[in-house]
């Protein structure tokens, strides 16, 4: 059955991935769980969301933000999903003076990010978003730090890691605050991963993961 994440995936930029499958394959790295591909070195790593981590002000200079660092591209159906929001968005970015007037929201498809970050990032204790919970936050926030990249035959399961920065055209993890510390991506994401595939699939995904950490 498809869901949000076929019709995202249909429309996603592409990259060559195969030779990092292949790197993973003879490492003993990529998993395989319900019908996916794991990137398991990449799942593994530790990751704990803290939003007051992501305020530029206090940001150490190499740190990086999701809010202010990437650049995410939007589907058409994301595009008309956030301007039926935008009436709601900007009274909630009325004190941003980036919203003194409403801003161009689109530049070619991509988010715009004016002063540095996100055009719907607000400060509050660190960076919030203004499409959180209005169901229109496009597919690669929602996935953050994880990926889910097409290969044709497979889909692979991956996130933003020292080694996919390039593929996926973002810096590597040590730059991102986020990543580092707590428990595996797969654990703190489990509810996400339940949004792209059933409870089953998102719990075997899991499992591979803690069970490829136990023998790593």
């Amino acid at each position: 059955m498809e869901g949000p994440i076929d019709d995202w995936l249909a429309d996603a930029p592409e990259a060559d991935w195969e030779s990092h499958v292949l790197r993973l394959a003879n490492r003993g790295a990529l998993g395989h769980a319900a019908g996916w591909l794991l990137d398991l070195p990449a799942l593994a790593q530790p990751y704990a969301c803290d939003s007051a981590k992501c305020s530029p002000g206090l940001r150490r200079p190499r740190d990086r933000s999701c809010c202010a660092d990437l650049a995410v591209a939007v589907t058409p159906d994301e595009r008309a999903a956030i301007e039926a929001v935008l009436p709601t968005v900007e009274a909630r970015m009325a004190a941003d003076p980036r919203w003194k007037r409403r801003p161009e929201v689109f530049d070619d498809g991509v988010l715009r990010r004016p002063g540095r970050r996100c055009v719907f990032a607000y400060g509050d204790a660190g960076l919030r978003c203004a499409l959180h919970d209005l169901g229109a936050k496009p597919m690669p926030c929602r996935l953050f730090p994880l990926a889910v990249v097409d290969l044709g035959d497979h889909r692979l399961l991956t996130a933003v890691h020292k080694t996919t920065a390039r593929a996926l055209q973002t810096f590597p993890a040590r730059h991102f605050p986020c990543l580092g510390s707590g428990p595996p991506v797969v654990e703190s994401e489990r509810q996400t991963l339940r949004g792209i595939m059933s409870a089953q699939a998102a719990a075997a995904v899991v499992r591979a993961v803690n069970a490829w950490v136990a023998t790593a």
